[in-house]
Parts: structure tokens; C-alpha cells; sequence
């Protein structure tokens, strides 16, 4: 089982991945390494747990809308991003190709509370490797994998 390191949002978790290592050395990450970018705390607790139950995840950290989740993408240059599209200020869909743009080989999957389809496939067509609606925490390593795999 890999180490994990979990940091929650804020000026504390900026400050907290300012100072360990960087995330290309192999000493220190050696699972995948998730952002998860959502307004919610009970939510990101819920990814957190389903994430963490799978023992193979080294660092998973929050970040609570669109701007953070960029500024910690830049820092961390993660292996996916979990990125919810109803976020206040600088939505999923609108951070999504800014995200891109600073982490290009992070892999996005957007997830959302809507069952819309459209916003699904807005995502993808902006850059996003796969879509999962919230409710379906369970399936996220799954999904995560998937997204990996077809990289």
C-alpha cells in the first residue's frame, strides 16, 4: 500500500504543497497523485474515501473552485484532476481548458450533480477524458483507470 497525503483547500494547502517535494521525484510519489476540485467539502470527503480505500493513491488534495484547482494543477502537475462543473466563480467548464493549459498532461474527468447530458459532452469537447455524475463515487477508481488506460 503507497503512502497518502491528503491536504484540504485553502491558503493552508497551497502553502502545505509549497513545501514537499516535487512531484516528478520518483523517491517521493510513486502512486497517482488526484486534485479534486469541488465546492462541496462533503463531497470531496466522498471522493477522498473512495480514493483512499483503493491504497493507491500518494497525494489527494482539495481545492474548492476553479481558480484554486488551476493554481494547485500548476503546482502539483497531478495525474488527474477530479473537476466538478458547478463550482461558484470560475466554474469546471470554464476552468477546465485553463487547467489544460497549465498541466497539459493531466487528465480531467468532470464530474456533476446534473444528469444533463450536454454538459457531458461540452466537457469532452473542451478537453475533459471522461464524465461522471455525482452519486457514483464508488466507480471513480474504475474510472480513473479507464482514463489512464487510454492515454
Amino acid at each position: 500500500m503507497h503512502m497518502r497525503t491528503q491536504i484540504e483547500t485553502g491558503a493552508d494547502a497551497a502553502e502545505a504543497v509549497a513545501h514537499l517535494d516535487p512531484p516528478g521525484s520518483l523517491t517521493t510519489w510513486c502512486g497517482l497523485q488526484v486534485l479534486i476540485a469541488d465546492d462541496s467539502a462533503f463531497q470531496r470527503k466522498l471522493v477522498t474515501a473512495a480514493l483512499e480505500r483503493t491504497g493507491r493513491f500518494d497525494l489527494v488534495v482539495g481545492a474548492c473552485d476553479g481558480n484554486e484547482a488551476i493554481g494547485l494543477a500548476e503546482l502539483l502537475q497531478p495525474d488527474v484532476v477530479l473537476l466538478d462543473l458547478a463550482m461558484p466563480g470560475l466554474g469546471g467548464l470554464e476552468a477546465l481548458p485553463l487547467l489544460l493549459a497549465v498541466a497539459p498532461r493531466t487528465r480531467v474527468i468532470v464530474m456533476s450533480g446534473s444528469a444533463v447530458a450536454e454538459l457531458g459532452a461540452d466537457a469532452l469537447a473542451a478537453g475533459a477524458r471522461g464524465y461522471v455524475e455525482k452519486g457514483a463515487e464508488t466507480e471513480l477508481p474504475a474510472v480513473i483507470d479507464a482514463v489512464l488506460s487510454a492515454a
